[in-house]
């Protein structure tokens, strides 16, 4: 019999109500035990596994944590951390990852079995064992702001801000979870901030950015007079965001005379990395102040034969579309660390060496006679002294003491004849490298030079800012390299303010919207 209109349209309802909301649902319900029967099968595999070595026991602790048995993974998380440290015969390859990663293992299998005391504890001996270990005090400090120990807990995350390699950002961190807490406590922290990193937009900026959201105008305007003294009024981009911030600025806006010059560290290791860079360089001629770029080596990742296609590639990254000179140091990844560094060498000189001949600069550039790759030049205040510093692989050791001999010489006789008001040095590895042969040179020539002296560098891969032990008058900065994923590490502009007491301050750009990198 024929069907009618009306119920072939509710037997074709009904068809797609089965076929697209009940059958999913059966599948999902009726489906997980086998799913996880699965799950079990291939971890009873990994228990059954005798075990060999510490890499062998943390498989087992993942096994039974997957199967849900606690008791059993905290046991081989624990051997495989008695093991690892057993297999340490060097301090120099200690496998501080791998550690990490186990204790983080074992607290969080502590807190499956609801023992708190015993997930607090593990960091303690880590702290105990290594006084200098800050992501395990950085841990306490969270832990205990978690569980109500708030005034414990902010003193544990002050300590480890004093222990990390980036400070201002730990005080950051530390300010975000205090701002849950209390806006008195969180606004006191500000203020501690900016008076303990004064040479840091984002300090000031932070400050001034929650004053005007807690109504504090009176402060806000004398924190941004002050502010707008170093620093440019796109620095302070939160401040910009809202309209009450932008009239501040409008009023207390004043023309900085100082130079600005960007820095960037090692990279780019990625094709992500090298979309980045691409896009610093158009931020840097379509908004930046900055009258020159400076990158402190490893343009690309470090490996065993390098192509010569790769520094070809990456002269033309720095050169197209750029009208800003870009001033390149030599790297490990660009020469020592290579399978042919005389090979690797001549192909840096040959796209690399000299890049800034490539602009046209109002100012001239000086070389050292002996080591065509040792620069200096002086467009007004400031004096810069690019040096050839990699860290990395010593392919020939009387030729490493030569250089670093020479790097000591280039240094002096640029100080002592310049009448610079300060300067900066242009380095890949920090000073204290290879016993600090090169350290002693450089405190005496800054001692010599009386002024205010920079040694800037990047191989350590993340930001560090610290007054020199030995010498008044020179400070270290350490510059994050390039990064493909957030937190985005823009190059970091810095200026010279001509004030005895700050000379040089710096904008690292994070977070700020024109610098965030969109794949």
């Amino acid at each position: 019999m024929d069907k009618t209109l009306s119920e072939v349209v509710k037997e074709g309802c009904c068809m797609a109500l089965f076929r697209y909301i009940i059958v999913p649902f059966a599948l999902f319900f009726f489906c997980q035990p086998v799913l996880s029967a699965d799950t079990l099968k291939l971890s009873s595999s990994d228990i059954k596994t005798p075990p060999v070595n510490w890499f062998d026991y943390e498989h087992r602790a993942n096994a039974f944590y997957q199967t849900g048995d606690y008791e059993l993974s905290l046991d081989n998380s624990l051997l495989a951390l008695d093991m690892l440290e057993d297999s340490v015969t060097e301090v120099s390859e200690y496998p501080l990852k791998e550690r990490k990663r186990l204790v983080k293992k074992i607290a969080r299998t502590y807190r499956k079995l609801g023992n708190y005391y015993g997930a607090l504890y593990v960091f303690q001996i880590e702290v105990a064992r290594d006084p200098d270990a800050d992501w395990a005090v950085q841990k306490i400090g969270q832990w205990m702001l978690k569980y109500g120990n708030i005034k414990v807990g902010i003193r544990w995350l002050k300590r480890a801000t004093d222990m990390q390699n980036s400070p201002d950002h730990a005080w950051e961190k530390l300010g975000n979870y205090l701002r849950k807490w209390s806006t008195y406590r969180y606004l006191r922290h500000l203020r501690e901030g900016r008076d303990r990193f004064p040479y840091l937009a984002s300090s000031w900026d932070l400050l001034i950015s929650t004053l005007l959201d807690d109504q504090r105008s009176r402060e806000a305007e004398r924190v941004i007079a002050k502010a707008l003294s170093l620093f440019q009024a796109g620095s302070l981009w939160r401040t910009a965001a809202t309209a009450e911030g932008r009239s501040l600025l409008e009023v207390y806006t004043q023309k900085l005379s100082g130079e600005h010059f960007s820095a960037m560290g090692c990279g780019p290791y990625k094709v992500e990395d090298e979309i980045a860079l691409k896009h610093y360089i158009f931020t840097e001629n379509r908004s930046s102040e900055s009258s020159f770029i400076a990158h402190l080596g490893d343009l690309g990742k470090g490996i065993d034969v390098v192509p010569e296609s790769r520094y070809a590639s990456m002269a033309k990254t720095l050169s197209v579309n750029n009208r800003k000179p870009v001033f390149v140091v030599l790297g490990d990844n660009d020469w020592n660390d290579t399978l042919n560094p005389d090979q690797s060498l001549g192909y840096w000189k040959r796209h690399l060496g000299k890049f800034y001949e490539r602009f046209e600069l109002p100012f001239p550039v000086i070389t050292q006679a002996q080591r065509q790759e040792n620069f200096s030049f002086q467009p007004g205040d400031v004096l810069y002294i690019g040096i050839n510093l990699p860290e990395g692989r010593v392919h020939d050791e009387m030729e490493w003491n030569k250089r670093i001999a020479d790097n000591g010489d280039w240094i002096r006789q640029s100080l002592l004849s310049s009448n610079a008001k300060a300067a900066i040095i242009l380095a890949h590895a920090k000073a204290g490298v290879f016993d600090g042969r090169l350290l002693d040179s450089l405190n005496e020539s800054a001692m010599l030079f009386s002024r205010p002296l920079m040694f800037l560098h990047a191989n350590g891969h993340k930001w560090s800012y610290r007054n020199s032990e030995s010498v008044d008058n020179l400070i270290h900065v350490q510059l994050n390299k390039l990064h493909h994923e957030a937190p985005y590490y823009p190059p970091v502009q810095i200026r010279y303010t001509g004030f005895n007491d700050m000379p040089f301050v710096f904008d690292r750009r994070i977070g700020s919207p024109e610098w965030q990198v969109k794949y």
